[in-house]
């Protein structure tokens, strides 16, 4: 069985330049409910919300203190109770909740995939970064830890290439 979490402050959903990654978290949210495998919405804070509204149809909305979403959450131990195994991340943040969180759930025995078009992070203008280098660097990162990076359309198309038996 597996779990969407949904990573970040989203406070970039507002942007124009992120109306592409809020509609594939949208659909990977649609899909996961349609069927019926569970949603996690991770907020940083419990007043967090008006960046939100419109996603937190999830299942489960939980409240994380720091970057890596497993950390004093709860996360992972209604992820064991549930019997997940393997999770799909998306959101905000790329480069520090998804990138933290994917590595973390890898330590703990998760299959992880990391949605690479429905990820993305306020830091690139922030800083003045190259989004696409920095992107392909943390991929590159994770794909050599075992860590499995797919597209929306691979999730919607019932994504599999690693048998679950096998994690």
């Amino acid at each position: 069985m597996r779990a969407l979490l949904v990573l970040g402050s989203c406070k970039g959903f507002q942007k124009e330049s992120f109306s592409g990654l809020k509609n594939n978290i949208l659909v990977l949210i649609k899909k996961f409910t349609q069927a019926e495998e569970p949603v996690f919405i991770l907020k940083e804070t419990e007043d967090q919300n008006n960046y939100l509204k419109d996603i937190e149809f999830g299942n489960y909305v939980l409240y994380r203190k720091d970057i890596d979403a497993f950390f004093l959450s709860g996360l992972e131990k209604k992820l064991r109770i549930m019997g997940i195994r393997e999770i799909v991340l998306c959101g905000e943040e790329l480069d520090r909740s998804i990138l933290f969180t994917a590595i973390s759930g890898y330590d703990r025995g998760f299959r992880v995939l990391v949605v690479k078009d429905a990820v993305s992070s306020e830091n690139y203008e922030k800083y003045g970064m190259d989004q696409e280098c920095v992107n392909n660097t943390i991929f590159k990162m994770l794909t050599d830890g075992d860590i499995n990076t797919v597209n929306t359309e691979e999730i919607l198309n019932g994504y599999n290439e690693v048998s679950i038996e096998n994690c």
